[in-house]
């Protein structure tokens, strides 16, 4: 489960891009946040001849309100724009959103341009733009630029309106008017996976914005009159007759009709009375910026500036410079090489456990700039001019444990061991974002967070019990 080889360009503009795209065609993928890509990569169920990281770009990472609507660059993660501020205010339909997007760990990574881009069928943010009638501003080294309205972008499973000479770079979200109610929920498995069946609803003075994902191979979106009561219920069983209903083996195409109907009417009634529905705890911390410091002891290490690449061709290597728990290190790396075997095997950090390779299991989670990133997701190359902690940088040089890891000896928090080393790293970072704003994780946020993270052996219990005791500082045993 490794890519085949492939020439790696990260160009710092726009332009650059575009250029790429235009002469690689259909050969050529653009690597954002990697979540979507590089499983796929990893299965060799595309083998791209060029990628093109985008990671370097600084001009898509920027989100901006004008007063009528947000632009949201297509570099920006997740995890910041759900830490937004003003999101709950401007964009409540996506706070309602984000907190079913994948994990809390994932969201760090995965960007909003890259999931639109994307076009899965059961993903929430393309049925969140789609509700709130959204567009997509792609640009081509060709036509130059042009906006998509986002009912016209998704075309169906992965397929978009966006040419293969074509990059999505930023996505458009109008703001919430006054009097506007919303509301989000779905139907998974579990937390975290695919929905079964979606649904995003937005409720103005005089009409109703319904949208459905997972069910169809593109988002279902639907503008009536306030309806309620019979009404209600016919308009949404007309609506499951004429869907052309996705039958997988997640859910047959009778219980995702029964799922537009009850779904459908609840997410109704919660916008239209103003309650939440019942979710994932959100575990976002908002107003507060990244933490100063690694989960590594000590001074925060100096961060090496980011080189220009040049293009390196699928045989060829490329000497990487960066912060390893503190210290910095250099290699020479091929571009397919993933960042999880380059730490196992170049530098002994045998903490980053390999387990599926496509980000599902969390075992090779380390934290790149502070965030939680899943080593089997990221190439070598990537982390040039970064900083890079692993389970190995927790304790202190004398051995002595952090108070995470101090928590989870006393909670017996570990079995065989092999999810603990990701556990430890996404839970540390996210108890420092918590205690920079002075307050204390519940049960329900622990539990979405480790939602994250596949174990086999404790049954979450007592991993949940240490992290809330680390958070609350305690330090007698039990």
């Amino acid at each position: 489960m490794k890519p085949a080889p492939f020439d790696y360009l990260r160009p710092t503009a726009v332009e650059e891009v575009v250029a790429a795209l235009g002469e690689g065609g259909d050969d050529a993928r653009i690597l954002a946040g990697g979540l979507s890509l590089v499983p796929m990569m990893n299965f060799r169920m595309v083998t791209p001849a060029v990628v093109v990281d985008i990671g370097a770009i600084g001009g898509l990472q920027a989100i901006s309100d004008d007063g009528s609507g947000i632009e949201v660059g297509a570099g920006v993660a997740q995890a910041e724009l759900e830490r937004w501020p003003h999101l709950e205010d401007r964009l409540p339909l996506l706070a309602a959103a984000f907190p079913h997007v994948g994990h809390y760990p994932t969201r760090a990574r995965g960007t909003v341009g890259g999931s639109v881009a994307h076009a899965d069928p059961s993903a929430e943010l393309p049925l969140a733009l789609a509700v709130l009638d959204g567009s997509v501003r792609v640009r081509s080294a060709v036509n130059g630029e042009r906006l998509i309205p986002a009912r016209a972008f998704f075309e169906g499973a992965l397929a978009t309106a966006c040419r293969e000479d074509e990059m999505v770079v930023a996505t458009r979200w109008p703001a919430a008017n006054p009097g506007e109610r919303h509301a989000f929920d779905e139907v998974a498995l579990r937390h975290g996976d695919f929905a079964i069946a979606s649904c995003a609803v937005r409720v103005c003075e005089d009409r109703m914005v319904v949208g459905f994902g997972g069910v169809a191979d593109a988002p279902v979106v639907r503008e009536w009159p306030r309806l309620a009561g019979d009404a209600l219920d016919d308009a949404f069983a007309d609506l499951a007759k004429r869907i052309e209903i996705v039958d997988d083996g997640e859910g047959g195409a009778e219980y995702r009709r029964g799922l537009v109907r009850t779904l459908g009417r609840r997410t109704v009634e919660r916008a239209a009375a103003a309650v939440p529905a019942p979710s994932p705890a959100n575990v976002a911390v908002r107003d507060v910026p990244p933490p100063a410091e690694s989960g590594v002891r000590g001074a925060k290490p100096e961060v090496i500036p980011a080189p220009v690449i040049p293009p390196i061709p699928a045989g060829g290597r490329q000497r990487v410079e960066f912060v390893l728990n503190g210290e910095r290190r250099s290699a020479e790396v091929p571009p397919r090489l993933l960042l999880s075997d380059f730490l196992r095997h170049r530098f002994g950090r045998r903490g980053v456990h390999v387990g599926c390779e496509h980000g599902v299991c969390g075992a090779c989670t380390v934290r790149v700039d502070g965030s939680p990133a899943r080593a089997c997701l990221l190439f070598a190359v990537q982390v040039d001019g970064r900083r890079v902690d692993t389970v190995e940088g927790l304790a202190a040089p004398d051995g002595t444990l952090s108070r995470l890891q101090e928590a989870f000896r006393r909670h017996h928090a570990l079995q065989c061991g092999y999810c603990t080393p990701g556990i430890l790293m996404t839970m540390t970072e996210w108890l420092e974002r918590l205690a920079a704003t002075g307050r204390e994780p519940d049960e329900a946020q622990v539990r979405a967070v480790l939602s994250g993270h596949l174990c086999r052996c404790t049954g979450y219990a007592p991993i949940v019990a240490a992290v809330l005791d680390a958070a609350s500082g305690r330090t007698d045993d039990v």
